[in-house]
């Protein structure tokens, strides 16, 4: 299966707002469509009633790889992410 090259380069955009990495896939719902599953009813023949109420859009998740993970973490958390613990920003 495949995507189409639109979809494709939004994928690729994500990519783009990071620090280089050696390789990536992505997988999911928001990259291969699955008829049915967030329409609240199954495609003909599914064993499967329809999504939980809690699926609304589809979801994508990438794998990333990486030569150097600490220096790569550097660079991406400070910019993603405003972390606390016990009131204290780290």
């Amino acid at each position: 299966m495949q995507t189409s090259p639109r979809h494709a380069e939004s994928l690729l955009a994500v990519l783009k707002q990071l620090p280089a990495v050696q390789f990536a896939f992505a997988y999911g719902s928001g990259v291969l469509h699955q008829p049915g599953l967030y329409t609240g009813h199954a495609p003909p023949g599914s064993k499967h009633a329809g999504p939980p109420p809690q699926l609304t859009t589809p979801m994508t998740d990438f794998f990333l790889a990486v030569d150097d993970p600490l220096k790569w973490h550097a660079q991406v958390l400070p910019s993603v992410c405003m972390c606390s613990v016990a009131g204290r920003q780290l």
